[in-house]
């Protein structure tokens, strides 16, 4: 089964060591757009170091959309599995916004991934990061679905989810205070990251 390393880029031997220590076949890397030149000389090390190696795609996103990130790291999770690659994550502790990205798109993909990483610079020592379950299931789900959709109407919501109204309010109120949705029944940020 090929092994895919999904992380970002810096400028330190973290992503040397978790590709040699994890034993991976396949790096994707996340760059932030547009890539700079000292980025692309980064990217170009990378591809002479492990040319003939290991596949290596390298992955343009956001550097300022955390909303972004998550949701492009979720699409390779996604798409890795469909070709089921064993998929491990790696963060480096340098790209905080592309790290936090990575650490959100385990969170709500915790089931497709083996693990999820850290390098420790100095000592090369590679951290197994716990995995936390931030992905809504049930009926706060599908609510959360129809906000998203554009849907405010809690009859009509809890009609085509064929549940009580009193439902509905409850769980509006529960997300609500959770950060997921704002009082006009809008989904946050992090609320859109929770249904991805």
């Amino acid at each position: 089964m090929v092994k895919t390393l999904i992380s970002t880029l810096n400028e330190g031997s973290s992503i040397s060591v978790a590709a040699h220590k994890l034993a991976i076949d396949k790096l994707v890397i996340l760059v932030s757009s547009p890539i700079s030149s000292s980025i692309q000389q980064q990217i170009d090390k990378l591809k002479n170091k492990y040319d003939g190696v290991l596949e290596l795609t390298i992955f343009p996103t956001s550097s300022l959309s955390l909303k972004k990130v998550v949701e492009d790291v979720v699409n390779i999770i996604d798409a890795e599995n469909r070709v089921k690659h064993q998929i491990i994550l790696h963060i480096s502790l340098v790209n905080i916004p592309q790290s936090l990205g990575i650490i959100y798109a385990a969170y709500v993909r915790p089931e497709s991934i083996e693990g999820l990483y850290a390098v420790l610079e100095d000592s090369g020592e590679i951290i197994l990061l716990p995995l936390l379950n931030l992905r809504l299931e049930g009926p706060k789900r599908s609510l959360m679905l129809e906000l998203k959709n554009g849907e405010r109407s809690a009859k009509k919501i809890a009609n085509k989810l064929r549940v009580n109204q009193s439902m509905i309010y409850a769980h509006l109120k529960d997300l609500q205070k959770k950060g997921l949705i704002n009082k006009s029944g809008e989904l946050t940020d992090n609320g859109y990251i929770a249904v991805l």
